[in-house]
């Protein structure tokens, strides 16, 4: 019985042992794991980034027209370029790509019509329609402005009151993309949140002189 004893006193010993080594792998590994989780998170917000910034460029020569009642069976195209003519007084022969509405037909006649996305052959008609609406379609029911994927929309219009404050103040605002700068410097909204629009927070390198791909100004 002694030695049985002794035997199973030494197995004991040797399966603490184990058992500590296997627990020591462990913690290390989850380290290593939690490492590698990191890692992988900051990878895929990464490639979240990088397709949301594909699909502003795949929209870069777009632009959406608001407020145009439908018609049936409407042509637009010809909606469009009659709409930019005898409202927005852009006499110039403009070329599209593609010209539809957005979104199903709406069943009751009293609902608000779909907005049209047009897609422009040139970047530089684009914006020669975009500067134009402000100037004639001001006080009205209609508004162009560019097409952003819902995150980017998102982002802007969690900007726009601190837009209007700083143009309250009379400082210099330019929203490029989900960036917005006032004064020159870039505005950063979970930092500067409780500042007031004309002490955005900012570092050195936020300035708007700072080299970046963005897609579109307004």
């Amino acid at each position: 019985m002694k030695e049985i004893q002794k035997e199973v006193k030494g197995e004991t010993k040797n399966m603490k042992k184990d058992v500590t080594d296997v627990k020591t792998k462990l913690n290390s590994n989850s380290g290593s794991i939690g490492r590698i989780n990191a890692e992988l998170e900051e990878v895929r917000d990464e490639l979240k980034e990088d397709m949301l910034d594909l699909r502003c460029r795949s929209m870069r020569d777009n632009l959406l027209f608001c407020g145009i009642p439908e018609e049936e069976a409407e042509d637009c195209e010809e909606t469009v370029r009659r709409f930019m003519c005898d409202k927005m007084r852009v006499r110039k022969d403009i070329n599209f790509k593609r010209v539809h509405r957005i979104g199903r037909k709406p069943s009751s006649p009293n609902a608000r019509p779909r907005n049209i996305v047009a897609k422009f052959s040139h970047f530089k008609d684009r914006e020669l329609v975009r500067k134009q609406a402000p100037k004639t379609l001001k006080g009205t029911n209609f508004y162009v402005q560019e097409q952003f994927p819902v995150e980017i929309d998102q982002r802007r219009r969690a900007l726009f009151p601190v837009m209007r404050e700083a143009r309250r103040r009379n400082q210099r605002v330019r929203l490029m993309r989900d960036r917005l700068f006032i004064d020159g410097i870039e505005y950063t909204p979970s930092e500067g949140r409780d500042q007031p629009a004309h002490q955005p927070t900012v570092s050195p390198s936020h300035r708007q002189d700072r080299k970046r791909p963005r897609v579109g100004s307004s």
